[in-house]
């Protein structure tokens, strides 16, 4: 078993990430309408489609996190970039 290393941890946006695994998922993050999500016309986005539901992730904040777990047409995933 590994012992705690604290030296491992620091601080980014207000959420301790690891040094060791600085993925941090972004956790069903919710869905607007596209009119009301802010982004500019041109920004990429992943999208999913299941069972006649959409869904589109900004690449961007994709990028950051690297992974997205979600729910889509009562369906539990998880999308990477």
């Amino acid at each position: 078993m590994t012992q705690f290393d604290p030296s491992r941890l620091y601080l980014f946006e207000g959420k301790l990430i690891d040094r060791v695994h600085p993925f941090q998922c972004w956790d069903h993050p919710g869905a607007v309408p596209p009119a009301q999500a802010g982004y500019a016309d041109d920004t990429e986005v992943l999208v999913a489609e299941e069972a006649g539901e959409a869904r589109a992730w900004p690449v961007h904040v994709i990028a950051s996190h690297h992974l997205v777990a979600d729910r889509l047409g009562g369906r539990e995933l998880l999308v990477t970039f």
